[in-house]
């Protein structure tokens, strides 16, 4: 990732807190199994409980998806911020919600920490990635 898109996760996660952050890691993929984030583009939280999850509805799923189509791109992941202090490392929610072959970033207390994540194909866990 870009120090660009670094810094704007870094920021949506300031600006967010105490509560999480969410939106969309836009890029492409390239053909020997990588991907560039070329952006991230932010979301509402539309979570009931905003201080400790963060959800985004389908229809802001497509908005985001659209836009990145815009860009001649796709959502290659997601992101969101753990505001209190619980870390940039994914949780037991974050492994229940997410799919094979995306990108997570997760950004830790006020975004002072940002940490790159791939779940499985098995979805038995996360393996890290250098953002």
């Amino acid at each position: 990732m870009a120090p660009a898109v670094r810094a704007a996760i870094r920021a949506a996660a300031a600006a967010a807190w105490p509560a999480e952050c969410c939106g969309a890691l836009v890029g492409v993929a390239d053909n020997a199994g990588g991907t560039k984030v070329a952006c991230a583009l932010p979301a509402s939280n539309e979570a009931e409980d905003t201080l400790h999850a963060f959800r985004m509805g389908p229809e802001a799923v497509r908005e985001l998806e659209a836009a990145a189509a815009e860009q001649g791109a796709e959502v290659v992941g997601y992101y969101h911020s753990h505001p209190e202090g619980a870390g940039a490392a994914p949780s037991a929610t974050d492994l229940e919600w997410a799919l094979p072959g995306l990108i997570y970033v997760i950004a830790g207390a006020e975004g002072h920490e940002l940490r790159a994540w791939r779940l499985r194909e098995d979805r038995s866990g996360f393996d890290e990635l250098t953002p």
